[in-house]
């Protein structure tokens, strides 16, 4: 026999909710990731000593020694198309791209020196902050989130006694799926250590020191630092610097089907 019906009439079930898509989260790291700063060879040229006593200007770091430091950073750019193309369809079109300062808080210290004043040092961070910028389309709040994986990011490297340095590495060992991108902001932004001439010199000393290198490992550049002593007081020497950067007209390829030219640097 086919089945009665209930004697209740039957009740239809609520539907199911339907639950919300999972956001789409980035892969993080599996684990440390680092950046690079080759070291360079670099040519010093004195260019006028400089007056009153004279004395060779020097490193003289002690193994152990620590010190907190401030890195604060500004980066801005500015793009300007010569050629109507794909990426410039308005042919002369500017791009402003400002970054709000980011400042790295932490410590430094001495791990070794050798006999000829060479140091072994890294630089520990133990808290990043981003202050605001004049023309930054980037909101501060949410940059200081990108800032964030960079805790704990240690620069170590090496610096000899006139100031040469050799290859700086940064590395986060627990990096969020923002790390490697604030470590190249932090890799392009980084100061480099002032190059010291051989002789001795007073205030008001100038010389310059001449590197080639590659920049953000890109474009091939000449780097023509300026630098001037401003005072010298007990074992402190304050130095100021303007770094000139030039290259010739060159293709840089960002994939082997695609490659851009590089001109007036």
């Amino acid at each position: 026999l086919a089945p009665l019906p209930d004697d209740k009439p039957a009740v239809a079930k609520p539907a199911e909710p339907v639950k919300p898509a999972e956001p789409i989260v980035p892969d993080e790291p599996a684990g440390p990731v680092e950046a690079k700063l080759p070291g360079n060879q670099v040519s010093v040229k004195l260019v006028s000593k400089g007056a009153g006593k004279l004395a060779p200007l020097r490193y003289t770091a002690k193994p152990g020694a620590k010190q907190k430091v401030e890195l604060a950073m500004d980066f801005a750019s500015l793009e300007t198309c010569l050629s109507v193309g794909p990426t410039c369809p308005l042919g002369t079109e500017k791009k402003d791209t400002i970054i709000p300062t980011i400042v790295l808080l932490g410590e430094a210290e001495t791990k070794v020196v050798d006999k000829d004043g060479k140091a072994e040092y890294a630089v520990t961070v133990s808290g990043v902050d981003a202050r605001e910028v004049k023309g930054s389309e980037l909101p501060v709040e949410k940059f200081k989130l990108v800032l964030g994986s960079l805790g704990g990011l240690v620069i170590g490297g090496t610096v000899g006694a006139d100031g040469k340095a050799g290859e700086t590495t940064l590395t986060v060992a627990k990096p969020d799926q923002f790390s490697e991108g604030a470590l190249e902001l932090v890799r392009l932004t980084m100061p480099a250590w002032p190059v010291l001439p051989a002789e001795p010199i007073g205030v008001g000393a100038k010389w310059q020191a001449t590197v080639t290198t590659k920049l953000a490992d890109k474009v091939m550049v000449t780097q023509v630092t300026d630098y001037e002593l401003v005072s010298h007081k007990g074992a402190a020497w304050s130095i100021k610097s303007k770094t000139k950067i030039s290259g010739v007209d060159q293709e840089v390829a960002e994939s082997p089907a695609s490659a851009m030219k590089i001109s007036k640097i």
